[in-house]
């Protein structure tokens, strides 16, 4: 039995993500500042072997100006190859005082910590699930769950696919082995099975 520690983080973890080869494994973090002991990585991947670090970064959210927040609520890695998404936030007071607020979604190439496509979520992200064979991307948002077709692209424009409406307030989602069927969990407990386009 072996146990690696990681102690270098000075924000709480949210999310906790590993690759499918188990060879990395991502962490999430809130940012908030300013402050002297502020985290501005909120994003960081260490290669499970070794303990390295191999990746930190602030998703290009803003981190880095020491004001506001950014906090990376979700992570999930791409089946296919190295690609890791983080969704989150990125916030900032405005100049009337009112938060301006901005939630999004990042991919990030692993080990380099290359930040790819980037798009705009409509609200606060829930839970995600990408199926096994990397063509569909689910995300909780608010009541409803919406969905993109990896294979006609990156959700660039955030414009979803589809959308499953009337759910009520879910929190879990996951796919079949194939990728053909999503299942959800209701907030009384049922199972709702949702067949994807062919």
């Amino acid at each position: 039995q072996r146990q690696m520690c990681i102690r270098d983080r000075p924000n709480p973890i949210q999310v906790l993500a590993f690759s499918p080869d188990g060879r990395w494994v991502a962490a999430g973090s809130s940012q908030y500042g300013p402050s002297p002991a502020m985290d501005e990585t909120p994003l960081r991947i260490w290669e499970t072997a070794s303990g390295q670090l191999v990746c930190a970064t602030d998703l290009g959210w803003g981190a880095r100006d020491r004001l506001g927040q950014v906090e990376v609520m979700q992570l999930a890695f791409h089946p296919d190859g190295p690609r890791l998404l983080a969704l989150g936030v990125a916030a900032k007071e405005s100049a009337s005082g009112w938060m301006e607020t901005q939630w999004r979604g990042r991919w990030v190439e692993v080990p380099g910590c290359t930040l790819q496509e980037e798009f705009p979520l409509a609200g606060w992200p829930g839970a995600l699930a990408i199926s096994p064979d990397g063509r569909w991307l689910v995300v909780r948002i608010g009541e409803e769950w919406v969905w993109w077709d990896l294979r006609r692209g990156p959700p660039g424009d955030g414009e979803p696919g589809g959308r499953l409406k009337g759910l009520g307030g879910q929190a879990i989602a996951t796919f079949s082995p194939d990728g053909r069927w999503l299942a959800t969990v209701l907030e009384d407990g049922r199972v709702s099975l949702w067949q994807m386009p062919p």
